[in-house]
């Protein structure tokens, strides 16, 4: 018995039988389907998003945050809508989705943490605390998840650990944690709803194909009775037809005889009683000819 386990272990439980390895690769498939769905506008937003933070990033900030930080969000900015228009003339495969929305979470991540070490400043955490929300919200997998959260919080503390000592420290670090939190509920949620949606729509497959099954049976069953029932007839007009000729010709010397012997009244008996016989033995072949027509 294979039972899955691992990181798509809280999959199973939507399955009608977990044990069905099928079923976990057809869930999977349908979370992967899920993310690489929303990797084309995902890379827009971002796109027009960083092109937005590049103008801003020449208004407001100051040497030496200004320089490095428009270079890098121009350079975002470019990448990802490149992404966008390399997606939407080349679909990719659901198995990519996750590499597409990691390297957008690596973007994200590369001018958050060189934003927070070139300003100083605690207070850009926030930038981290939306990423890892985001992290949560975008993937469906667990090592996705998993990864790419503790890859932006070991970035995260690596930086911060490098800064002068700041009082809101402390409060940003359990800001950080609340966010992990917030985007761990995000993750669990949509991942088992996903996953949820994906298990009634098997069960929905197969209650067709059983439906298709049980038709195709049917027809098949009704076809052999209209057969039994065509050779039964065409064998009860045969045989008929098969006893009708002799027995006509049995009445027929019958009537012949009785003729010849009309002056023989004890043989005349005998062959009246043939004749009844006969004729009675004709009606029951007409109700069975009656009978092959129904």
């Amino acid at each position: 018995m294979n039972n899955p386990s691992g990181e798509d272990s809280h999959l199973a439980t939507y399955l009608v039988n977990p044990d069905r390895t099928s079923d976990v690769r057809q869930i999977r498939a349908a979370l992967d389907a899920a993310v690489t769905t929303n990797a084309r506008p995902m890379s827009l937003g971002l796109g027009l998003l960083y092109a937005l933070l590049t103008g801003m990033h020449a208004l407001l900030q100051q040497y030496p945050v200004r320089a490095p930080m428009i270079v890098i969000a121009l350079g975002s900015s470019l990448g990802l809508l490149s992404l966008h228009l390399f997606l939407r003339r080349r679909p990719i495969a659901p198995r990519w989705g996750n590499w597409v929305g990691a390297s957008m979470v690596l973007v994200v991540l590369v001018n958050s943490l060189a934003h927070l070490a070139l300003a100083e400043d605690i207070k850009l955490t926030s930038n981290i605390s939306i990423l890892l929300i985001g992290i949560g919200a975008y993937f469906l997998r667990r090592r996705w998840f998993i990864g790419l959260s503790a890859m932006s919080l070991t970035g995260w503390w690596l930086v911060i650990t490098g800064l002068p000592p700041q009082e809101d420290t402390v409060h940003y670090i359990v800001w950080q944690v609340e966010s992990v939190l917030v985007a761990t509920v995000l993750f669990l949620t949509r991942s088992h709803l996903i996953a949820r949606l994906a298990r009634l729509h098997l069960q929905d497959e197969r209650q067709k194909a059983e439906l298709v099954d049980a038709t195709r049976v049917a027809e098949q069953n009704r076809q052999a009775a209209e057969a039994a029932s065509r050779a039964k007839s065409a064998f009860l007009a045969n045989m008929s037809h098969e006893m009708r000729t002799p027995l006509t010709a049995i009445l027929g010397y019958n009537d012949l005889l009785q003729l010849q012997i009309r002056d023989n009244p004890q043989l005349v008996s005998d062959v009246q009683q043939i004749r009844q016989a006969g004729m009675h033995l004709l009606a029951l072949i007409d109700d069975v000819l009656d009978l092959s027509k129904i």
